[in-house]
C-alpha cells in the first residue's frame, strides 16, 4: 500500500469511500474539482483500489485547510489516516506553509484524537444548530524548513 496523488481515475473509489463515511457526502464533481488543489490517495496495491484518501487546499499568507480525511470502513484501523496526514503535512511544509487548519466534529474522538497527536490544538468552537452538530477548528503551526 501507498501514498499518491489521486487521478480522474480515482474518483469512484474515492466517493464511495466518502459516501460510506459522512452523512452528507461531496459528490463527484467534488472531487473531480479537487483534482486542482491537493488531493492524495492510499492506494492498496494488490486491488489496485483507493482505500484512502485526503483533500487540502491552500489558502493566502501561508495557509492551508485540510477539507476532508476518510478510510474505506474495512481499511481502518490501520494508520492509513495517520500515514495520510504525515504525507500531507510534509506536502504542505514542501509548498512553503505554515499554518495548517481543519474543522472536526466534536463527537469524532477518533478524528480529534489523530489530529492531537500530528500536534493539531484546538483553537475555537464553532457551534450548530444543536451540540452534537458543533465542530472545533484545530490548528497546526509547521516548523520551517
Amino acid at each position: 500500500m501507498g501514498i499518491r496523488s489521486a487521478t480522474k481515475k480515482d474518483l469512484d473509489d474515492i466517493v464511495e469511500i466518502e459516501r460510506l463515511s459522512f452523512p452528507d457526502p461531496w459528490d463527484y464533481n467534488y472531487f473531480n474539482a479537487a483534482l486542482r488543489n491537493i488531493l492524495i490517495v492510499y492506494e492498496d496495491y494488490e486491488t489496485k483500489k483507493v482505500v484512502g484518501y485526503l483533500v487540502a487546499v491552500c489558502c493566502k499568507q501561508n495557509r492551508a485547510v485540510i477539507m476532508k480525511v476518510a478510510v474505506h470502513p474495512e481499511y481502518r484501523n490501520r494508520r492509513i489516516a495517520t500515514e495520510l496526514l504525515k504525507a500531507i503535512l510534509e506536502i504542505l511544509k514542501e509548498k512553503g506553509i505554515e499554518d495548517v487548519e481543519i474543522d472536526v466534529d466534536m463527537m469524532n474522538r477518533s478524528a480529534i484524537e489523530l489530529y492531537e497527536k500530528a500536534g493539531f490544538k484546538i483553537a475555537r468552537t464553532i457551534p450548530m444548530n444543536s451540540e452534537d452538530e458543533s465542530f472545533y477548528t484545530m490548528k497546526l503551526r509547521l516548523a520551517k524548513s
